[in-house]
């Protein structure tokens, strides 16, 4: 769980700065999405642990296609290793197109055009044809013409592996993207990195408009190694922090989240 973290705020006639502080308890502001996303869309992707030599396994679909007609195969591929894309005729038949797919540390687009000549089938197939040790992640496949539809059922990987038939080797998985460990809610959160000398910087936002002698409550989700300083301050930074009951530590120690009031 994460923790929650609030304080009641007794407004005065004057815009609210409602800060995280970085502070005494030291981290630097370091902003960023808190995830490393192991999908390219939403929150899924096939992860293709290769090997040494290639088991020429694979996950594939037989999709139904008009004859004679101009189509693209294409897969988003990351990490560390390459990944052969097919497509053959009818189930498993010849082979009428291919391309080698190199992946990076980035997403890296994938794709081969062909012509669907006399068939009315297709077999797109992703196969793991070259050696490695790294994890090849495979999102968005693709199979349709320029601007059609995606004739690939959950081409996302957003259904686990419904549609898609994965060799049982166990080096083909579906995977979920981490950041569902890092948010509260939603897909974003905020990081700080956390340096042995505290730098006392921060994040702030300036509420404007607060209403005189009413009541609030600041509050922030966290989650880590250590701490941050929640606090509330009087107009646009000006003077002293108010009292000790608008300025709360958030601590988490375990890295799980939490709720605390």
């Amino acid at each position: 769980m994460k923790r929650l973290f609030g304080m009641s705020i007794h407004s005065l006639n004057l815009a609210l700065i409602l800060a995280l502080l970085w502070g005494m308890l030291a981290p630097t502001a370091a902003f960023a999405d808190d995830y490393w996303s192991l999908s390219r869309s939403g929150t899924a992707a096939m992860k293709v642990q290769l090997s040494t030599p290639p088991k020429f396994s694979n996950s594939r679909q037989l999709v139904n296609v008009t004859s004679n007609t101009a189509y693209n195969a294409k897969i988003w591929v990351k990490g560390t290793g390459s990944l052969l894309l097919l497509v053959k005729a009818g189930n498993w038949g010849a082979t009428i197109a291919q391309q080698k797919c190199d992946a990076s540390s980035g997403w890296t687009s994938c794709s081969v055009a062909f012509n669907s000549g006399s068939s009315t089938q297709v077999t797109f197939i992703v196969a793991d044809n070259y050696a490695g040790t790294s994890a090849v992640y495979v999102d968005d496949a693709f199979l349709g013409t320029a601007g059609g539809a995606n004739l690939l059922q959950n081409g996302g990987f957003e259904s686990g592996n419904a549609g898609w038939t994965m060799s049982t080797n166990g080096l083909w998985t579906i995977v979920q993207s981490s950041f569902g460990s890092y948010t509260y809610q939603g897909d974003w959160s905020l990081q700080a990195t956390i340096p042995s000398t505290p730098t006392f910087s921060g994040m702030t936002q300036t509420i404007a408009n607060a209403a005189p002698n009413t009541s609030y409550v600041g509050k922030i989700w966290v989650k880590g190694g250590i701490g941050i300083r929640l606090l509330v301050k009087a107009g646009t930074w000006g003077g002293q922090p108010w009292p000790s009951d608008v300025q709360r530590q958030c601590f988490r120690m375990d890295g799980m989240r939490d709720a605390c009031l």
